[in-house]
């Protein structure tokens, strides 16, 4: 009797956790409780936050697969310089100039996620005691995801740009449009002449368009029919928390 009820009892918590990702659970602040001398066979939960660690881990996946796509990108960038420069197609000076650019490309409004906002979260799930989610960590992993397709678009396309922008330093006196004209890599209506510097961009353009990242977020992506369900998985999880309990006092 008692194996059964307690093989039901992890049973409904397995559906619940595959069910609904995300989800922290506030202390349980007693389980057998005294009340007036009779007791209760239910848990009390304390009001307090908890930290949605589920959620975080899905938001540190999400910019790791960022940062993996960028580590893709340099040593295939670093091989085509070092080639460029062996065969004497660019002098050290202009491959080192490129490769700083490509590092500002790859910089340059990177979707990143903020992994510790909102992990400290008192945002219940509708009906349920003690079990919350964190809507800021679910938005930081959506933004990344949202983003990461027109970020690796946008690489080749900001590459470009750098070597004509004309506000942007690369010295006290002299800017990246400057710096490229003086290296011979564009003509002064910003048209790139230097064959290498045009391979080397389109070269990271054909890579952006392999998309590599597999940013899911799967708490984010939970609908409003299924965090309805958790909350009715959470009376079923209580229920069997109760006959547990229940059980518990029977066996002993």
């Amino acid at each position: 009797m008692f194996t059964r009820i307690f093989i039901f009892f992890f049973a409904s918590s397995s559906t619940f956790w595959k069910k609904v990702a995300g989800v922290c659970y506030c202390p349980i602040q007693c389980f057998n409780c005294l009340d007036n001398g009779d007791i209760i066979r239910w848990p009390i939960y304390k009001s307090a936050p908890c930290n949605d660690l589920e959620s975080a881990q899905e938001c540190e996946k999400a910019n790791a697969e960022i940062k993996d796509m960028q580590n893709s990108i340099v040593p295939l960038v670093l091989l085509f310089l070092d080639d460029a420069v062996r065969t004497q197609n660019m002098t050290m000076m202009q491959a080192g100039y490129a490769r700083s650019l490509v590092s500002l490309a790859l910089e340059d409004d990177k979707p990143e996620g903020d992994c510790a906002n909102g992990l400290l979260t008192d945002t219940p799930i509708k009906g349920t005691l003690g079990k919350c989610f964190s809507p800021e960590l679910l938005e930081q992993c959506a933004r990344v995801r949202d983003r990461v397709n027109s970020y690796q678009d946008n690489i080749p396309i900001k590459l470009e740009s750098f070597l004509g922008n004309n506000t942007m330093m690369y010295s006290d006196n002299m800017t990246l449009y400057d710096r490229s004209l003086e290296l011979n890599l564009i003509n002064s209506d910003r048209v790139v002449i230097h064959p290498k510097m045009a391979e080397l961009i389109e070269m990271v353009r054909f890579r952006g368009k392999i998309r590599t990242a597999r940013i899911r977020c799967a708490s984010f992506d939970a609908t409003t029919i299924e965090i309805a369900e958790a909350g009715a998985l959470s009376t079923t999880t209580a229920f069997s928390l109760t006959v547990l309990s229940a059980a518990s006092v029977m066996w002993f």
